[in-house]
């Protein structure tokens, strides 16, 4: 199987292709040769070097949003209101302040990813071999991970590739206890991870190079159509451990994932004899279901006809006053009604993606989901009002006999909108509860239509005429709002209730000729505690590509204990594209992005201990030139 080096669910679909690719290389004798293909806003790059090879598959320009740290602007320097633009930015961590403090891990041995002990006194770090906790679906799983699990930042080397990793404690019938190292490995065929084998490390016994002993606790083969969908998580005492199945089916090479999504729940403990054993058990995983299309259509209309159209209102309220004049002859006082008619044709769906499915330290399921609602309304609908008021006096006729002088006054006001609308909500959910939800897109559209009319006046029955009514004032308007965010999450962690994510705000459609509107910010949550921060607030020429997309890139949150949590959410030190000097389109973006925004490469920092928190960052966090260093939050748990 080639190595894949892959950063994002899009590019994972084309893993296929890059496979075909690779195959026609070597069909056509090639055996050290690298080749470049752009494909739907991605670039694959496949590598064959001897035996060896690689595919690698990036994002464009506009997969991370934001300048990643440490990574030059490829013109070098540009300048910006007389002054020049930094060509690099990084943080580094200058001195420890308020409480923020280095603990067990460095830059250069800690790995991305974490098991925290019941007591939360234990921490383990490895890398499973994505950039983020979870896997997003089958296609995705294939990493076989890193070997090595990090312990208070010394590296305990694995025989195998690391998928998940935990302490199990134990205790023997004697009444002694067990601690041991356990850690899960996955083993591929052609289209996934198919077996999940489970050992644990004898660190009283090492071979010749310090490394301990790994002996095979268990192992497990996922049944036929199935593939392993997502790293294993252990609970906080190592004796529980989970991951997902995912369908698959092949239909002329064309490989799809899909539901149904099966739950592999494995309980280690220790036998009679005192050694380590598991058990696996499956059941179908318990996912929100999904909500179809739905269309309903709801209509008010007065009596005429059995729908309603046109002139046809339904009258809402009505009323009329009667007077009498000394004369005691009657006549109308006020009088009003109101009126409403409308077909409004209103269609509905929920999709609701699997994100992942986590362990806490007591052994609780964390169901990580993404839910997408759409909404669309089509609809025509009419409104009107009427008040008028009289009033009546006695008036003697030339001739002698009495009449009633009348004084009149009335408003007419009707609306008449035809048009429709629509919205896109998206959500993030843990077991139900939302982290965070907005509206990606929101429109508007329609045309309204005004009709006023007011009058007044006086007159004499037989003596004075009455003024004739008022044209009617028509007033014909169209309308027409659009609003547009892309999301891009970059880090997830059900035990915390924990996001970080992009979110790029713009009013206004790019045509790629000019300058368009763009707001990007950074939004975080942890514990309950949600934090923003803009970045950039400018104009671009094109339109974002790919930013819809889920970018768990890295680590930008990290927590020990529920009341204790770093969030240090800001650009990574990944490839960003190759925006290399001969690429004029990636030196326009970069050069636009500079001048014509207020780009800021401070991370979003929030700090809680001791039921403080400290946020932006304290004053010794500062950007320098210091090369290739961001500082990540499990950094300085």
């Amino acid at each position: 199987m080639p190595r894949l080096l892959v950063n994002s669910v899009e590019g994972a679909k084309l893993i296929p292709f890059a496979k075909g690719k690779l195959r026609a290389l070597r069909a056509a004798g090639h055996t050290n040769i690298t080749q470049r293909y752009d494909v739907q806003g991605q670039r694959v790059r496949v590598t064959i070097n001897g035996a060896e090879e690689i595919i690698e598959i990036t994002g464009s320009v506009w997969d991370y949003l934001v300048w990643p740290t440490s990574t030059a602007h490829p013109a070098g320097v540009t300048v910006k209101d007389g002054a020049e633009v930094p060509a690099v930015a990084s943080m580094s961590l200058t001195a420890s302040e308020k409480g923020l403090r280095r603990h067990e891990h460095s830059k250069l041995l800690s790995a991305p990813h974490d098991w925290v002990s019941k007591d939360r006194k234990t921490v383990l770090s490895y890398d499973h071999g994505h950039g983020f906790r979870y896997a997003l679906n089958g296609a995705y799983e294939v990493y076989t991970g890193a070997r090595g699990v990090y312990r208070k930042g010394v590296k305990i080397q694995t025989e195998f590739g690391v998928k998940g990793a935990a302490v199990f404690q134990g205790t023997r019938s004697d009444g002694s206890s067990v601690r041991r190292v356990v850690y899960a490995a996955y083993f591929f065929d052609d289209i996934g991870a198919i077996e999940l084998r489970l050992f644990y490390l004898d660190e009283a016994n090492r071979d010749e190079a310090g490394a301990p002993t790994n002996v095979e606790i268990a192992r497990w083969t996922a049944p036929a159509n199935t593939v392993i969908a997502q790293p294993t998580f252990f609970d906080g005492l190592g004796q529980k451990a989970i991951t997902v199945l995912e369908t698959y089916a092949e239909d002329s090479s064309v490989i799809s994932f899909m539901r149904p999504r099966y739950v592999v729940r494995c309980t280690l403990s220790l036998n009679p004899a005192g050694e380590i054993v598991a058990a696996f058990s499956t059941a179908p995983l318990a996912e929100t279901p999904d909500e179809p299309t739905q269309t309903q259509n709801e209509q008010l209309f007065g009596s005429g006809g059995s729908s309603y159209f046109y002139g046809n209102p339904k009258t809402l309220s009505g009323y009329t006053t009667y007077g009498y004049t000394a004369l005691g002859y009657p006549y109308v006082a006020t009088t009003g009604y109101e009126e409403l008619g409308y077909s409004r044709t209103t269609t509905r769906s929920k999709q609701v993606r699997f994100i992942g499915l986590d362990l806490d330290v007591d052994g609780d399921e964390l169901l990580f989901e993404r839910v997408t609602k759409t909404r669309a309304q089509s609809y025509s609908e009419e409104a009107a009002t009427f008040a008028s008021s009289s009033s009546g006096t006695d008036y003697t006729h030339p001739d002698g006999y009495n009449v009633v002088a009348i004084s009149e006054s009335y408003t007419y006001h009707q609306t008449r909108r035809l048009g429709g609308d629509d919205s896109v909500e998206v959500s993030f959910t843990v077991n139900g509860t939302v982290l965070f939800t907005t509206e990606t897109s929101a429109s508007t559209s329609g045309t309204l239509v005004t009709r006023d009319r007011a009058y007044s006046g006086s007159w004499v029955p037989g003596v004075v005429p009455r003024p004739p009514d008022p044209p009617t004032t028509v007033d014909t308007s169209t309308y027409n709002t659009v609003q547009r965010r892309a999301l891009s999450l970059r880090d997830a962690d059900a035990r915390n209730e924990a996001l970080a994510l992009v979110v790029g705000e713009y009013p206004t459609p790019f045509n790629g000729t000019d300058l368009r509107p763009l707001k990007v910010v950074l939004h975080a949550r942890c514990h309950g505690q949600q934090f923003s921060k803009t970045v950039f607030d400018g104009a671009v020429y094109t339109a974002p590509n790919g930013v819809g997309t889920d970018m768990f890139v890295y680590r930008a949150i990290a927590s020990r204990r529920p009341d204790e949590y770093v969030i240090c959410f800001s650009p990574d030190d990944v490839p960003h594209a190759d925006p290399l000097p001969e690429d004029p389109d990636a030196l326009k973006f970069f050069n636009h992005l500079a001048l014509t925004g207020a780009v800021d490469r401070n991370p979003l920092f929030a700090l809680r201990r001791k039921d403080e928190v400290i946020s932006p960052a304290p004053d010794k966090f500062s950007l320098d030139a210091e090369p290739g260093f961001r500082l990540d939050p499990i950094h300085v748990l």
